[in-house]
């Protein structure tokens, strides 16, 4: 089925939710830019992606640094002549208490799971705009887990940022 046949899509995460969300919207005809920071999992994606024939570029990309992020989009823009999909599953997920985890990893969850996907939509949906219109999704765990009970917190800002 090729329901997303002619679509440019942005994935940020290169990794396990992200990886899926890249692979299936491959599958499905998008032209897919898939975004992480570990070099090792970008290298594999390219790899499965070259191997199975996707439309399926990794880049790598910070998505808490701006810069990073704007040059994304307009890259992936600039190859593909638009933007139709953004999804972030890019996130860190750190173990731990509020007690147990120390700032700068809880900073660095904050810049990433909440700012990350702050920019791709600031940078993004402007961009999916002038095609007519925008699907954004943004992705995080489901279920009470000890990674995901610091992203408790970040569910209702990532709510409010993005609409």
């Amino acid at each position: 089925m090729q329901e997303f046949q002619g679509k440019v899509a942005i994935v940020t995460g290169t990794t396990g939710i992200g990886e899926a969300i890249a692979k299936r919207l491959a599958m499905g005809g998008a032209k897919v830019v898939a975004s992480g920071v570990e070099a090792t999992a970008n290298e594999q994606l390219a790899r499965d992606a070259k191997a199975q024939g996707l439309s399926l570029k990794v880049e790598s990309c910070d998505v808490s640094q701006p810069a990073a992020v704007k040059a994304l989009i307009e890259k992936t823009v600039s190859r593909f002549g638009g933007l139709d999909i953004l999804a972030n599953a890019a996130a860190i997920h750190p173990f731990g208490t509020a007690l147990e985890t120390d700032p700068e990893t809880w900073n660095r969850c904050m810049a990433v799971n909440i700012n990350g996907a702050y920019l791709t939509a600031h940078f993004g949906i402007p961009e999916m705009k002038k095609r007519g219109g925008a699907a954004s999704l943004f992705s995080h765990p489901s279920k009470d887990t000890p990674a995901s009970a610091g992203l408790r917190l970040t569910r209702p800002p990532k709510a409010r940022c993005t609409r």
